[in-house]
């Protein structure tokens, strides 16, 4: 929410205040003393504008009173008028050299120059301040960072990243503030916070969506009255398939804190009553949630104790029974002394995007990326997405599509200090921070294959390297849709799952970018009775060999699982080759295949009184055709149900 996040960045500027303001000050003249501590108790109130008008009167009866100075330096922090922020603070280092402010106030300097785009000047104060060596080491390390982000800033604005922002087209942006989008896999719907007004105290912030239809965009509308209410509901996240939202509300909803997050899911057409996420939320802050491709993982921020600034990104992964697990803070790699905002995980659930103020960059919010690495569940260092994506001004948010080709975020305009509107816009993805695993993606429909109606089902997407499961999502049950994001660089089982049918099989191979197309598939599910069979098309031999490949692991366990489910069954194993080689051969072959699958099964405690075996060689083809792709498909393995009990 833009409202919420202003009150962060002004919270944090209020934390970083008594740093500067170490002592109580004296003017000489009585005056000048009279109107600093009336301003002092002004703003203690949080009575800037009048209190303003005091130090002003202050600086008029004594020009030389450093410390109002640093008064107004801290107003115009708050504020953000970086030029008259910038021009107290030098007055106050000029007036107060051995001050044991002036160092703070130098450090605030050189962050305000930064923050303002003046990054030579901003190098020149951080390295003056750093030849200094007598300052503690979170001082140190604090300007350290920033003149990091400084040098940075001059070699990066020598190298800018190509982008060319364009305005989502109408009807969208048809309010005066709108931000914080995100859309489907399919980018065929797209979610965002809006408001039909600029007056923060007066126009609540609301959920709004669109979806396609025939190419173009319909007119936003509310997501529904469950979820939106007469307070401030924003910051939403969905899932892939937009069946399930994570949002943030401060009133309105029954919560635990200041700011929770809820969790709405989609049936048909209506979302249903929002559920506190009460495993996650806590009497603290915690918002700008972002979902995984399947909704099982939610990063969000929050200011909780136990983190590592004042706002750190942490996330919560559903366990087993669909219960939130314990939120765990993201680490230090991520999280820094200072904030870290906007997480957004990408459709391929191994990529990053944050703003943070804390790593080395262009000033204020600046946008970062990183990776996840499975094998060790570490996060790589972030990288800056580079100038002009980042520039001196604060960048909080960013959507990237599943595909890796479209950015979305939203750009605003002030008058005087306030927010006057907000749209939304794109621009393609530039390589130098696409994501390494793009995604594609596969939706349809699951029904009965007998009564054709709808069906809710398990659709589970496992990687064969290493039987990693990558993502689970659950059809609706009222239509039967389902949508799968499928990442690149991966040869991938895709297994449909409902009590009282068989199991579906499909193979699903995006080892390289491009090489698997988004796809319709739908998927009809065949009961559980005698004479009903299905393929296993994730079963895998060495070439001409009955010896099983490791990544045929994986489904071999799911048809573990399904037995055991279902003790009365009894299956006949089918093995089948391609038209390649004698028909005596192929039998033998086709017979030997099936054979290994028994024994796999036999050994994880399947009896084998419950199975046979049967080489079919190449007398039941998939395809007539005697290309490549038709004979892999005729090589396969089946099941079949003999009897039940």
């Amino acid at each position: 929410m833009t409202y919420i996040k202003h009150v962060f960045l002004l919270l944090l500027i209020l934390a970083g205040i008594p740093a500067l303001m170490a002592q109580p000050v004296q003017s000489e003249k009585s005056r000048a003393q009279h109107f600093y501590t009336a301003a002092t108790e002004l703003m203690a109130e949080r009575q800037f504008a009048p209190a303003r008008k005091y130090l002003e009167k202050a600086i008029d009866s004594d020009p030389k009173f450093a410390y109002a100075y640093l008064k107004m330096a801290e107003i115009n922090g708050i504020h953000r008028e970086n030029a008259q922020h910038i021009f107290n603070l030098k007055k106050f280092a000029d007036l107060a050299p051995q001050s044991p402010e002036r160092n703070a106030a130098l450090l605030r300097l050189g962050i305000v120059y930064q923050d303002s785009g003046y990054y030579q000047r901003s190098a020149e104060v951080l390295h003056t301040l750093l030849a200094d060596t007598a300052h503690n080491k979170d001082f140190i390390a604090r300007a350290k960072i920033k003149l990091e982000g400084s040098n940075f800033a001059i070699e990066g604005m020598k190298r800018p990243v190509r982008i060319k922002p364009e305005a989502l087209p109408n009807p969208l942006n048809a309010f005066p503030l709108q931000y914080f989008p995100c859309m489907t896999a399919d980018k065929e719907q797209i979610f965002f916070t809006a408001r039909k007004g600029s007056n923060n105290a007066e126009d609540d912030e609301n959920l709004y969506t669109s979806a396609k239809r025939n190419g173009l965009w319909e007119v936003p509308h509310s997501v529904g009255s469950s979820i939106n209410t007469f307070y401030n509901e924003g910051t939403a996240s969905v899932s892939a398939d937009g069946r399930l939202m994570v949002f943030a509300a401060a009133e309105g909803h029954e919560g635990k804190g200041g700011v929770d997050l809820f969790i709405s899911r989609k049936l048909g057409e209506e979302w249903e009553e929002p559920e506190n996420l009460v495993a996650i939320n806590s009497n603290a802050f915690e918002s700008q949630p972002s979902l995984s491709a399947d909704g099982n993982t939610i990063y969000f921020v929050s200011d909780r104790p136990g983190g590592f600034g004042r706002y750190d990104i942490w996330v919560s992964r559903r366990e087993n029974e669909g219960k939130w697990g314990v939120p765990k803070n993201l680490g230090p790699v991520i999280n820094t002394p200072d904030a870290e905002f906007g997480p957004f995980i990408h459709g391929n659930g191994q990529t990053l995007f944050f703003s943070s103020s804390g790593h080395p960059g262009y000033g204020g919010q600046d946008l970062y990326f990183s990776q996840f690495n499975f094998p060790d569940s570490t996060w790589s260092k972030p990288v800056n997405l580079g100038f002009p994506v980042n520039t001196h001004r604060s960048e909080s948010s960013i959507f990237v599509s599943a595909d890796g080709k479209d950015a979305l975020f939203n750009i605003e305009d002030r008058d005087n200090h306030n927010l006057s509107t907000s749209r939304i816009f794109r621009y393609e993805v530039p390589n130098e921070w696409k994501p390494a695993k793009v995604c594609t993606y596969v939706k349809g429909i699951v029904t009965d294959e007998i009564t054709k109606k709808p069906l809710e089902a398990e659709v589970e997407l496992i990687n064969a390297a290493g039987s990693r499961k990558v993502y689970s999502v659950m059809s609706d049950s009222l239509n039967g849709n389902y949508l799968m994001v499928v990442p690149s660089g991966g040869n991938y089982g895709l297994y449909v799952n409902k009590k009282g049918y068989l199991i579906r099989s499909f193979n699903l191979d995006a080892a390289k970018p491009g090489k698997l197309g988004s796809m319709s598939l739908n998927i009809p599910l065949s009961p559980i009775k005698a004479g009903s069979k299905a393929g296993l098309h994730n079963i895998f031999f060495e070439t001409n060999k009955s010896t099983l490949l490791p990544e045929s692991k994986a489904e071999l366990d799911i048809l573990v699982a399904f037995l055991a489910e279902n003790p009365g069954l009894h299956i006949e194993i089918g093995g089948h080759t391609d038209d390649v080689g004698s028909d005596a051969e192929n039998v033998k072959l086709s017979e030997a295949r099936a054979k290994s699958v028994s024994a796999y099964l036999v050994q994880n405690k399947i009896a084998g009184t419950r199975l046979s075996v049967k080489g079919y060689g190449k007398a039941h083809p998939i395809s007539s055709k005697t290309d490549e792709v038709s004979r892999k498909m005729n090589r396969r393995t089946e099941f079949k149900i003999i009897s039940l009990k």
